[in-house]
């Protein structure tokens, strides 16, 4: 990690944010606030049914680089449509996407306008953070302007669901809506985290770690390489899985030691995502405690990042399966092959590529065809549950009349034949719940419906794309005859 940050601070030429003592809040909050962005979008259609207008946090990193921070939920190539930030200043201009993590909660931005001066100050970073340790976020939290919330961390090593399970910081801190995107600073002014979602009673931040590792490609203007086995991990005591899974008995004092902050957790396999191939090598309840002779103990960010060097070349993860140690050999895949980068609407219906965060949600595989957000009116059934007040559908294509789905391709084929018929019969699986007789049901067998195409009522059927190299989305109408 001495490494990664020494090549930051050779490519920002980088001018401290804070001085090196401690500093005062309002010193912390004047120097901070003014890399701050609201960050607004509007969109038409969205992969995931996150709505198509939200409201946000971003920051200027500052120094020579145009690049802007936020989180991936805000800014992804699966939502589609337009950005815009508000500084300080009250300037208000156009944002385009640059880049979007496809497992951890972070998106870069930029100007579309080069011409728009972002500070000259930059951030210095801590990696090192403790329990305890007090900190202050920035940002528009609950959309209220540009305020200062102060906490402290109470958890180092823990494990957050976002798009996906990452490694955590945990901060008893008043977050609100609106501050998704907000940094989050330790009492010298450095730079820990990205604020990501919150509760009532703290907030959840995404270690700076990760946004180091990302940056060192984004600023030579490549793609950050992201791998991946297909397994989630969560962190579990060594006592519970001495008694549930046999592990063996270890000197916990010295593994706190190497691990500070590490309360006696190590990782174990949850979920195994469909399509990935993870069930040839892991099993529900292992232990991951090594990767390419690497311990990783409870850190997952050390874990993502072994397995983003590896280059997708074959690697070795040590497992502990019910007392027994066990080295497994596996070539990890290219997430960034997986990302959801297109959309196609058909009869307002949107359909997408699944890829590892909706493989998660719905154990469909990876690289399927998908429909999870399809307003009201569509061709497709509507037929949402409600969940903590969010709508959902979880769908999964299997054939259209008799052709079989599993790419968008498929898909482009027969829309010719199937609007110029007006009438057809699908196949699907409905991976969420669904009402049956006035009750919640759940029912992941392969089920058939039918619809409707009423030309005269939908717009032409369409591809969204998102293009890395120009960092733009692209829209071609798919014809109908």
């Amino acid at each position: 990690m001495k490494s990664l940050l020494k090549i930051m601070c050779t490519v920002f030429l980088m001018a401290p944010i804070a001085a090196q003592a401690k500093v005062s809040e309002q010193d912390i909050f004047s120097k901070a606030s003014i890399h701050i962005l609201r960050i607004d979008f509007t969109g038409t259609h969205s992969a995931y049914d996150e709505g198509v207008q939200s409201t946000a946090t971003g920051f200027w990193l500052g120094g020579k680089t145009k690049l802007i921070v936020t989180n991936a939920h805000v800014a992804s190539p699966g939502n589609p449509g337009t950005y815009y930030a508000t500084d300080t200043q009250g300037r208000k201009f156009k944002l385009k996407l640059v880049y979007s993590n496809p497992l951890v909660d972070l998106a870069y931005m930029k100007p579309e306008d080069d011409m728009i001066q972002q500070p000259t100050s930059t951030y210095e970073y801590n990696t090192q953070v403790q329990e305890n340790a007090r900190v202050f976020m920035t940002g528009n939290n609950g959309g209220q302007g540009i305020l200062q919330q102060t906490g402290a961390i109470s958890d180092v090593y823990s494990i957050g669901l976002a798009q996906y399970p990452l490694h955590t910081l945990v901060m008893s801190l008043n977050s609100k809506g609106g501050a998704s995107g907000s940094p989050v600073l330790d009492e010298n002014g450095k730079m820990i985290g990205i604020n990501y979602a919150a509760s009532k009673v703290s907030a959840l931040s995404v270690p700076v770690s990760y946004m180091i590792e990302d940056l060192q490609y984004l600023l030579k203007g490549e793609i950050p390489p992201k791998f991946d086995v297909g397994i989630t991990l969560s962190p579990m005591s060594i006592s519970d899985a001495r008694r549930y899974y046999d592990f063996p008995n270890q000197d916990v004092v010295a593994y706190n030691k190497r691990f500070p902050g590490a309360k006696s957790r190590m990782l174990k396999v949850g979920v195994m995502i469909a399509g990935s191939g993870a069930t040839k090598h892991f099993q529900p309840g292992d232990f991951v405690t090594h990767v390419n002779g690497q311990e990783i103990g409870p850190d997952l960010f050390s874990y993502m990042r072994l397995l983003n060097q590896s280059g997708g070349k074959r690697i070795e993860i040590r497992v502990v399966r019910l007392g027994k140690i066990i080295d497994l050999k596996m070539t990890p895949y290219d997430l960034n092959a997986f990302q959801c980068r297109e959309i196609m609407v058909v009869g307002e219906s949107i359909l997408t590529q699944v890829d590892q965060r909706t493989a998660l949600r719905t154990s469909l595989p990876l690289g399927s065809v998908g429909s999870f957000s399809n307003p009201a009116g569509s061709v497709l059934p509507a037929d949402y549950f409600s969940f903590n007040g969010s709508k959902e559908r979880i769908v999964g294509l299997v054939k259209i009349l008799d052709h079989p789905i599993k790419t968008l391709d498929d898909v482009e084929h027969i829309l010719p034949a199937l609007i110029a018929k007006g009438t057809f019969h699908f196949q699907y699986i409905n991976h969420g719940l669904f009402s049956l007789s006035g009750r919640p049901a759940m029912n992941a067998s392969i089920s058939t419906s039918y619809a409707d195409y009423e030309r005269d009522l939908y717009q032409p059927p369409m591809r969204i794309k998102w293009d890395f190299a120009t960092s733009s989305w692209s829209k071609r109408v798919i014809a109908e005859k």
